[in-house]
């Protein structure tokens, strides 16, 4: 369950102190990692618009592109969490 502090700052509150433990240890690195797979996942959508939209089927094309453009944005306020000049939220 995620819930504001006092600071303002958003923290995951997890049932298991291990679960705890590890999250304040790692969450950098397990937010770098869902960052690359969002990165990922938007390439893909990309690659598989441009493929349909050569094959001739542009329904599906259009389609593809929204759903990277969609993945963008998640993508980029990922990005913006923390690093590149964003306001760091979680790390």
């Amino acid at each position: 369950m995620i819930q504001p502090t006092y600071k303002g700052k958003w923290e995951i509150i997890c049932m298991s102190s291990k679960l705890e433990n590890y999250w304040k240890k790692n969450r950098g690195i397990i937010i770098h990692i869902v960052r690359i797979l969002f990165l990922l996942l938007t390439i893909a959508f990309l690659v598989v618009a441009i493929f349909y939209l050569i094959l001739g089927d542009p329904v599906y094309g259009i389609i593809y592109f929204v759903a990277a453009v969609v993945s963008g944005s998640f993508t980029f306020a990922l990005f913006r969490i923390g690093g590149f000049g964003g306001s760091s939220t979680l790390v």
